[in-house]
């Protein structure tokens, strides 16, 4: 990337030395005819140099309906003479058409006028992609026919962000398979439109190499070519594999979780998702659990399956996409959402579902540890004394009516009544020891609210290791919330024991007999958890960290 960033700079300083050049004739030859037209273009020059230098092509505030403020073009008036009068003479010297066809369904194009109306009418074109950030989008009522557009705006000779042109790739396929033509234009129809023709032909599969789909462009678009940059920018991408079109996504909503919370997210969630994948919606019912779905959507081919509901619902789900290649995304719509949070990170917890909805659109794929627990997929934590107190307390109304209110209520339940727990417990193949404990946590992940599963921090998804934290027993309330305060680091103490392992069985022999996994209940009086290493790949948000340490 450091050719492109070395073209943004050399075009950064053309804009920024012709606009000083402009200001020093302005007050070197302090003629008044000439002085508001010479500061006008100083300052319009000056914006554009800024915007290459800092990559930035909001600078024209182009809207997702192709519209630049008028304000905006006013100030850039002199800015925009210029490049109408280089774009004029280029298609002189050119004498192609300004649309042709590239391959069934796609077509280039430079910056779409009145004059290509009947052309796009001829061709039956009804999808635009528009890669310019300093055009106004043409008048698409001008065309008598459906159109459907799409902005991705990026500045002359420079490159969209991997997220962009994944939507934008993504864009393409999913008009084409629809049946439409679809038409991807910029200044002159030589550079950024096939940028990202020669990705769609990349992640489509109609073409090996970028070579090969340059060529393929180059067949009719004679003057289409990429600059080093580009050309090296969509080679490490399809290298990479961050190329790629995700055409099948399944939405598998819990209707009841988190007091009907999907009801109320669900026409927002179809909106957004429908932008970037063909949608399905499932919802389990008493008779059709999770699971079920989940096998359903893998059948049928979805590429991306998407768990609604509380940590339950996305463990069900997650239990059929281990060890697949499917990719795994979260709605968080329980009451808890910890695994949001554990991968999300704390945003997650103010702005749940819009930063849910940014990992499925614009996120990128992270493989993670589950963990299998007597036989079922276990994501966050098995637990036995405390957690599995606090959360039997909270039933399913108490949930409704207070929330995460409820685990709180739980949790003071279980530090009055302080029930110690006699273990068996064996550490991967070491002997067994007998602990006494009123807590003990074994985690593959947790957010940073579940204090008792970090008896040495806070847990690491990535790292093929189990985080066992158990207390020892305390007197009463009093010592039980010492401990809490030793685990929040808050005071120094020897209560809280912690190791790290990649499988632990526990047998229960003096005590209640009931463990919680990833928050559901369950009743045995074993519990076996061993890890299964970067088994299950999750979609997170692009700005979060890779595993809890970072």
């Amino acid at each position: 990337m450091n050719s492109l960033a070395r073209s943004r700079g050399r075009l950064a300083a053309a804009y920024l030395l012709a606009a000083a050049a402009l200001l020093g004739t302005a007050f070197l030859w302090r003629n008044p005819l000439w002085l508001l037209p010479a500061l006008w273009s100083a300052l319009s020059l000056a914006a554009v140099g800024v915007a290459y230098a800092l990559n930035n092509p909001m600078i024209f505030r182009k809207n997702s309906s192709g519209e630049i403020p008028p304000w905006i073009s006013w100030l850039l008036v002199p800015f925009f003479l210029g490049v109408y009068a280089y774009n004029y003479l280029q298609h002189r010297r050119d004498g192609a058409p300004n649309i042709q066809r590239v391959d069934d369904g796609i077509h280039v194009s430079g910056r779409l006028t009145q004059d290509d109306v009947p052309e796009l009418r001829s061709l039956g074109i009804g999808a635009v992609l528009d890669v310019t950030a300093e055009f106004n989008a043409l008048d698409r009522s001008l065309v008598d026919q459906p159109i459907h557009y799409l902005n991705i705006p990026v500045l002359d000779h420079s490159v969209p962000t991997a997220s962009q042109l994944n939507r934008a790739v993504n864009w393409i396929d999913r008009r084409i398979r629809s049946g439409q033509q679809v038409v991807v234009h910029c200044a002159l129809g030589r550079g950024r439109s096939v940028l990202v023709i020669v990705a769609y032909l990349l992640a489509s599969g109609r073409c090996d190499t970028r070579r090969d789909a340059e060529a393929l462009v180059r067949r009719t678009r004679t003057l289409a070519r990429l600059n080093p940059a580009q050309a090296a920018f969509i080679e490490q991408l399809h290298a990479s594999g961050e190329l790629c079109i995700t055409r099948n996504a399944c939405v598998i909503a819990n209707p009841v979780a988190g007091g009907g919370k999907w009801e109320r997210h669900r026409e927002r969630v179809e909106e957004q998702l429908s932008q970037f994948y063909r949608l399905q919606i499932k919802t389990t019912t008493p008779e059709t659990g999770a699971s079920i779905l989940a096998e359903e959507a893998l059948a049928e081919g979805a590429d991306l399956i998407i768990a609604g509901g509380g940590d339950g619902t996305l463990a069900e789900v997650a239990s059929v996409l281990v060890g697949s290649e499917t990719l795994f995304g979260i709605l968080p719509l329980g009451t808890a959402n910890a695994l949001s949070h554990a991968l999300f990170g704390n945003l997650s917890k103010l702005v749940p579902m819009e930063t849910a909805l940014a990992a499925l659109t614009h996120g990128r794929p992270v493989s993670i540890d589950t963990a299998d627990c007597n036989g079922e997929t276990m994501l966050l934590v098995a637990a036995l004394g405390f957690e599995e107190q606090m959360i039997s307390h909270a039933d399913r109304e108490e949930k409704n009516g207070l929330g995460q209110g409820a685990y709180l209520q739980g949790f003071w339940r279980a530090l009055v009544d302080n029930a110690t727990l006699e273990l068996e417990v064996r550490f991967d193949d070491e002997d067994s020891q007998r602990i006494s404990t009123s807590s003990m946590v074994i985690a593959n992940a947790s957010p940073a609210t579940s204090i008792l599963a970090q008896g040495g921090g806070l847990p690491d998804y990535r790292d093929g290791e189990l985080d066992i934290t158990w207390l020892k027993p305390g007197e009463g309330a009093r010592q039980n919330l010492g401990s809490m305060l030793e685990l929040m680091g808050s005071v120094d103490g020897d209560s809280v024991i912690h190791r790290r392992a990649s499988a632990v069985a526990v047998r229960v022999i003096e005590g209640q007999r009931r463990h919680v996994v990833d928050g559901e209940p369950r009743e045995s009086g074993e519990v076996k958890v061993r890890v299964v290493p970067a088994s299950l790949t999750v979609l997170v948000p692009a700005g979060s960290a890779t595993t809890a340490s970072d």
